[in-house]
């Protein structure tokens, strides 16, 4: 860590204070402190600040996030599984630091905007004291990340406690998880009040953003009153959709999502996504968009295309979130709106089966005498397509409308019972879908990266955050009006009645199977069962991977090897 200690990064924007109304940035190079005492460098270090968190919709940030849960298990083309099977977990994994590493630079950069931007001219009042306080949220999301993460976090990088470090040194202690909290806590409450009251544009942190994190914080240090305190500032009424600061629930669960919705009224915090030109894209752009498909050109009629989107194969849903979390598929809209379960013939030449290492494309198949002898269709049918290009090719069938193997037969195309969901063949989330193509020579390509913004805070979460404050408390009424709001927008027309629960309904497991059918794969799983203690429990319940090796242990993440190599006598979490 010690070439970070000394100067930061910066990323400048395009035009100081313009009047664009997206977040913009533009690499410069290494500056000194003194940068700090303009309005450039000061506004330059809080989007330096902002694009950091693009390390989250990569590699680390999903693995760390996603896998090893009740929710994600491995895909066929696994990758560093270990975080899922808990098994041969490595300081020295790469993993690991990227997240420790992104961190500390934007640290010591909002130190340096919060500490030294008093000295800058050529800001005004009002100006100075939005970037400020939006440099406060930035370096208390990252040490709640490294909180939840790690457990600990150093605070002070060499010139003090959250001071702006000047000095290299290799002296570093860890704090531990209360004081770590305690400066997070102090910031979000800070920015709580200095933020503006609504966006300054598009990409920006305001009153909401602060407000729905320090309830976050409050409910990992354990004190439930102060984050339902925090809830209700942000979200006056539990029943109404509607909240402070210009904040609301979309009228539709599929909208929160929506390519064409983004940075709606919902979204409180969200990673923004890259502007610029294709090479930056592939290089910069997050990687969201590849994690959560199944193999699907394993099937005829399917070819790798735009519409559907490259395969990673990493990602895949457990069997308990698809057909037990979800087991109301009549009357809540939700997974009908997060999973794409239906795949439509793109190419009679498609089919390429690397599976089974046969490089041979397979075009649609053609009805039999055999599959007309045996019922399946008529016989003037033999010879015939089974399916033409448009028409479905797989079919994932929800465990309520199970299929019959003469039904699936009769189909012709591939249908597949929740039985036989297997490594390469399962329902796809679609929130990240990014099939847009803004930038040039792109529109037939399905390998490009995603250009989109990643939410990371939104208002939903923000209700169940407040039933979890509210039922820690004792208050399960409160709890259950909640719930219901963000139910009732999940509701399929005619149904909102059968998705009303009750105060009896609410428990921590009910809840957690709320946050899943509302938030999966939204980056926040893994730290919502180590705060509710849940982890253990769900992992060995639920993860067939994780279940056999799980420990307690497993709860906070190693300290990155490399950080103790620098800084000798920097401790490592038990059990690594």
């Amino acid at each position: 860590m010690k070439n970070i200690l000394i100067y930061t990064i910066i990323f400048a924007c395009l035009a100081l204070f313009s009047c664009s109304d997206v977040l913009e940035e533009d690499p410069k190079a290494i500056l000194t402190p003194s940068f700090f005492e303009t309005g450039q460098g000061i506004e330059g270090g809080v989007i330096s600040a902002y694009t950091s968190f693009k390390s989250m919709t990569r590699q680390a940030g999903m693995f760390l996030t996603c896998w090893g849960t009740d929710e994600y298990t491995f895909g066929q083309q696994v990758q560093n599984n270990n975080w899922n099977s808990y098994t041969g977990i490595d300081p020295n994994e790469g993993d690991a630091d990227d997240l420790w590493n992104a961190a500390y630079p934007a640290i010591n950069t909002c130190n340096g905007v919060i500490e030294l931007s008093a000295n800058a001219a050529d800001l005004t009042p009002e100006q100075l004291a939005n970037l400020v306080a939006e440099a406060k949220f930035l370096r208390a999301q990252w040490y709640l990340i490294l909180v939840q993460t790690y457990g600990g976090a150093t605070l002070d990088l060499g010139s003090g406690p959250l001071a702006f470090n000047r000095n290299p040194t290799d002296e570093f202690s860890l704090n531990n998880k209360q004081e770590v909290l305690a400066a997070v806590i102090k910031d979000l409450g800070e920015a709580a009040v200095e933020l503006p009251d609504a966006p300054r544009n598009e990409g920006r942190v305001w009153k909401a953003s602060a407000l729905h994190a320090l309830a976050r914080a409050h409910l990992t240090n354990g004190d439930h009153a102060s984050a339902l305190s925090a809830v209700q500032q942000l979200i006056p009424d539990a029943t109404s959709p509607a909240a402070n600061f210009g904040a609301g629930l979309m009228e539709d669960f599929a909208m929160v999502h929506a390519e064409d919705n983004h940075n709606n009224a919902e979204v409180l915090f969200a990673i923004q996504g890259e502007t610029t030109d294709r090479n930056e894209l592939n290089s910069r752009g997050g990687w969201q968009n590849f994690f959560f498909r199944p193999f699907y050109v394993q099937w005829a009629g399917m070819n790798r295309d735009v519409e559907n989107g490259r395969p990673w194969i990493r990602f895949r849903p457990t069997s308990y979130l698809l057909n037990e979390v979800y087991a109301d598929k009549v009357n809540d809209s939700r997974y009908d709106k997060s999973f794409q379960t239906v795949w439509y013939a793109n190419s009679l030449t498609a089919g390429d089966n690397r599976l089974t290492g046969n490089q041979e494309l397979r075009g649609i198949p053609t009805w039999t005498q055999e599959e007309a002898d045996a019922g399946f269709v008529d016989q003037s049918m033999v010879g015939e397509l089974k399916f033409n290009i448009g028409d479905t090719a797989v079919w994932m069938v929800p465990g309520h409308l199970k299929l019959t193997e003469d039904e699936k037969n009769k189909r012709g195309y591939a249908a597949l019972n929740p039985e036989d969901y297997d490594i390469s063949a399962y329902p796809s989330l679609k929130k990240y879908d990014a099939k847009q193509r803004p930038f040039p020579g792109t529109s037939a390509d399905p390998n490009v990266n995603s250009y989109r913004p990643v939410i990371i805070y939104r208002l939903a979460d923000t209700y169940l955050l407040g039933a979890e404050a509210a039922l820690l408390s004792g208050n399960t009424a409160l709890a259950a009006d909640y719930i219901n709001t963000v139910r009732l927008r999940a509701a399929f027309p005619g149904k909102e009645s059968e998705m009303m629960i009750t105060a009896a309904d609410v428990d921590l497991d009910f809840l957690l199977d709320e946050r899943s059918r509302e938030l999966n794969g939204e980056f926040m799983r893994w730290y919502d069962l180590t705060r509710t203690g849940k982890l253990l429990e769900r992992v060995q319940a639920y993860n067939e991977q994780g279940s056999p090796n799980i420990q307690p242990y497993h709860a906070l993440r190693p300290i990155p090897q490399s950080q103790i190599d620098l800084a000798p006598g920097y401790p490592q979490n038990p059990g690594y």
